[in-house]
C-alpha cells in the first residue's frame, strides 16, 4: 500500500514539473497559450497544425513527430551545420559570417528551445522542441514574433 502511494505521489510530482517547464516557455511563445494550446485560428494539413497568429502577424506551425528529442534536434543541426549533440547549457552559434545566429537553450531533459536570428532580415524564429516520454513523440512548435 505504501509503495503504491509513494509511486502515485512521485508520478504526480514529475508530471507537474514537466508541465511547469512547458508552461514557463510557452508564455514567451506567440503561437501557443500558456496551457500549450494554439493561440489563434488553426488549420490542419498533412498532420501539421498551422496557427494564424492574431492580427495577421504571421503563421506558425505545430507538429508531432514520432522521433526522440535528440533525433529531431540532430535534423536541425545537420541542416544548419552546427553540432548535433544537444548542449548542456545555453549556447550560441554564429554561422555564415554572422548572418545567422542560432541560440540553443536546453530547458530540461525533455525540452529544447532553438532560436534563429537572421541579421539581414532582422527576424527571430523560435522553435520549441518538447519530448513526451510516455507517448515517445517530440512536439515541434515554430513561432513568430508579433509586430
Amino acid at each position: 500500500m505504501n509503495k503504491s502511494i509513494l509511486f502515485l505521489v512521485m508520478f504526480i510530482l514529475i508530471s507537474v514539473n514537466l508541465y511547469a517547464e512547458e508552461l514557463h516557455y510557452h508564455e514567451e511563445m506567440f503561437c501557443l497559450k500558456p496551457d500549450g494550446t494554439p493561440n489563434g485560428e488553426t488549420s490542419v494539413q498533412d498532420g501539421v497544425t498551422y496557427i494564424t497568429v492574431p492580427d495577421g502577424a504571421g503563421q506558425s506551425s505545430d507538429e508531432m513527430k514520432k522521433q526522440s528529442l535528440q533525433e529531431v534536434y540532430a535534423q536541425y543541426a545537420k541542416f544548419n551545420e552546427f553540432p548535433t549533440e544537444i548542449p548542456s547549457k545555453k549556447t550560441t552559434y554564429n554561422l555564415h559570417d554572422g548572418a545567422l545566429v542560432i541560440e540553443v537553450e536546453p530547458v530540461s531533459k525533455t525540452q529544447v528551445l532553438i532560436t534563429f536570428f537572421h541579421r539581414e532580415a532582422s527576424t527571430r524564429e523560435p522553435v520549441l522542441l518538447t519530448y513526451y516520454p510516455d507517448k515517445k513523440i517530440t512536439r515541434e512548435t515554430y513561432c513568430v514574433d508579433l509586430p
